[in-house]
Order: C-alpha cells, then sequence, then structure tokens
C-alpha cells in the first residue's frame, strides 16, 4: 500500500519534468523593424578620402530578415576639398541571428554589427567596401568604417 502511495504522489511532478514533447525551442529573433537614427564615417586615410553621414534607417523585418532603406545627408572630403552628398539608398541580404546583424548596400558595402538593449535601442559595427574608382580624385579608393544607429 505504501508503494502505490508513494508512486501517487511522485506521478505528478514526474509529468510535470518531463517537459514538451515539441522540441527544444528556437531561440527568439531580436524585433528591429521600425524607423532608426542613422550615422556613419567612411574613409580610405592614404588617398585623403572620408565621409561622414547622418540620417535614419527605416527597416522593414520579417523573422530573422530584413530590408531598409536609408535616407542621409552628409559631406565626403577629398584631396582639394569637400563634396555635399544626399540620397536615399537599399539595402540587400538583411541578416539577424542573435544579436549580430549584417546587410548590404549594393553594390559596394557589407555592414556588420551587433545589436545593444533588450529590447534592441542601438546597434553599431563596421563597414567594409570593395575598391572603387571615383572619378572626382581620378583614383581608386578602397573604403572602411563604423556604423551606429538608435532608437
Amino acid at each position: 500500500m505504501r508503494r502505490i502511495a508513494l508512486v501517487l504522489v511522485l506521478l505528478p511532478s514526474l509529468v510535470q519534468c518531463s517537459g514538451d514533447s515539441s522540441g527544444p525551442s528556437q531561440p527568439t529573433v531580436p524585433e528591429i523593424g521600425g524607423v532608426w537614427s542613422w550615422n556613419q564615417t567612411l574613409d580610405d586615410a592614404a588617398k585623403g578620402f572620408s565621409c561622414s553621414d547622418q540620417g535614419t534607417i527605416d527597416i522593414d523585418q520579417a523573422s530573422s530578415t530584413f530590408s531598409a532603406a536609408i535616407t542621409f545627408t552628409g559631406v565626403c572630403t577629398v584631396p582639394g576639398g569637400s563634396v555635399p552628398r544626399s540620397g536615399t539608398t537599399n539595402t540587400s541580404g538583411g541578416q539577424v541571428s542573435g544579436q549580430n546583424i549584417s546587410f548590404r548596400v549594393e553594390p559596394l558595402c557589407q555592414y556588420e554589427g551587433t545589436l545593444s538593449g533588450t529590447p534592441s535601442t542601438a546597434m553599431n559595427g563596421t563597414i567594409s567596401c570593395i575598391p572603387v574608382f571615383f572619378q572626382q580624385i581620378g583614383d581608386t579608393i578602397s573604403l572602411g568604417g563604423t556604423w551606429q544607429a538608435t532608437r
């Protein structure tokens, strides 16, 4: 009789500890959709070329992938002067994995970075661009730099 009573007492505990049979839960994808304040700095110090931009990035997220529109104003400093710039450009290949984020601004630059905060309130990282001929200085430049966004 004591064995039956012990089994009846332990049975509910064993059922609760068995967990869900649906398998391990998937990691939560950070929510990054919406409008963020944006800035970036790019340079090729060896060629005397630098750009600094600010504006917004409007992210359209679908789970772990996203696309975005970046609206910016800024200035590039080149040998012999400065060149104002402004516009809107689109991203491609956007991915969020844990606290890591990556995307491209075609065809030139790859952006890699990390998210901060729960929920995410900041992101920052590095930029690497393929070499490109820049007509205003008559030379090929290799840009790299940093970017940041907050909300």
